[in-house]
């Protein structure tokens, strides 16, 4: 972003400055699509998902990132890697097992 003048902008400014202008977001941001309204911006976003957001995870991901950009929709979140956690409570929350006390 730094070589395109928008290092440290905002979501919200860089979806909107990108939107037309770009077919594709390449993020770490496992948020961006539940704090944004992807229907408002005119491209895709592929989450690039590994276990840590460190270079030797993520540069096993980009050959998958990149042959997602075929097929990933514009106005949603495609995901190469782990999947997207999910927000809110625990729908199938398993009860804790009972340890075994010495």
């Amino acid at each position: 972003m730094d070589d395109i003048g928008l290092k440290g902008t905002k979501n919200g400014v860089l979806l909107t400055a990108l939107s037309g202008n770009c077919d594709i977001l390449v993020t770490g941001d496992t948020n961006l699509g539940n704090q944004q309204n992807l229907d408002r911006f005119d491209l895709a976003v592929v989450l690039i998902h590994p276990a840590r957001l460190v270079l030797e995870q993520i540069k096993p991901l980009i050959p998958l990132a990149i042959a997602a950009f075929p097929t990933a929709p514009k106005h949603a979140v495609t995901t190469v890697g782990l999947p997207r956690p999910a927000r809110g409570p625990r729908a199938a929350a398993r009860p804790e097992e009972p340890t075994e006390s010495s």
